[in-house]
């Protein structure tokens, strides 16, 4: 939305018509989307950074399914630990 909105200023500004005084708010709009879009991206970037060790300590994650059956294994026919 940030990349639109300075192309609305680059448009308005290669355009001869009087349409100058919507620059000043064109700038405070794609600054505002330009920041959260960036934030954003910062913010996944770390979370992704944080995420990557411990997915490298467990090379095999384990589905939903698969740690049920294992449950299911364990308790020696019961459905669910908690049953016990």
């Amino acid at each position: 939305m940030g990349l639109y909105m300075l192309e609305c200023i680059r448009l308005s500004l290669m355009s001869h018509s009087h349409t100058f005084i919507s620059v000043p708010f064109l700038l405070i709009f794609a600054s505002g989307y330009l920041y959260v879009g960036v934030c954003s991206l910062w913010s996944q970037v770390q979370t992704w950074r944080i995420l990557r060790p411990a997915a490298a300590d467990n090379p095999r994650p384990t589905s939903r399914r698969a740690r049920r059956t294992r449950l299911r294994s364990c308790t020696s026919g019961r459905k669910y630990i908690h049953d016990a």
